[in-house]
């Protein structure tokens, strides 16, 4: 279950990592918030009263943008809210948008780094983007054609 951002807000956190980004080949990606993982050889278990409909609109806040020392990097989130207000919970308690993957790198690796505060740059940030729920039934990731 995924939340995902919009055309226009994924353009400014891709601006972002344009102004900072070390020069290295990789991937942006921009995209969403994994509230809660479902395929894999470890998908999550979270409580299913915590899952957001498909199709509801959820409010994040990014307080950082996080640079690994390999150049990949990731947004720091640290409040998503229902439109009622509610807290929203993360299966991983790490939630976090990928920003920048370098090449030789898995997008899934920005989980290891989002928290830390040494060996990182952390530059503080005060966004608020609105993110549409998507319920993912077939997990797409890691499957080769």
């Amino acid at each position: 279950d995924l939340f995902y951002l919009r055309s226009d807000d994924k353009y400014s956190l891709r601006k972002l990592i344009e102004e900072r980004r070390p020069s290295c080949s990789g991937t942006y990606e921009c995209g969403h918030i994994t509230q809660r993982y479902c395929g894999g050889k470890s998908p999550s278990t979270f409580p299913a009263e915590e899952v957001i409909k498909d199709g509801d609109v959820v409010t994040c806040h990014i307080n950082a943008m996080v640079i690994n020392s390999n150049g990949a990097i990731a947004f720091d989130v640290d409040k998503i809210t229902s439109v009622e207000g509610k807290n929203i919970l993360v299966a991983s308690g790490k939630p976090h948008v990928t920003g920048f993957v370098p090449e030789k790198c898995s997008a899934s690796d920005s989980i290891k780094f989002i928290d830390k505060t040494i060996d990182v740059e952390r530059i503080p940030l005060d966004l608020n983007f609105n993110l549409n729920c998507v319920h993912v039934v077939t997990p797409q990731y890691g499957k080769k054609k």
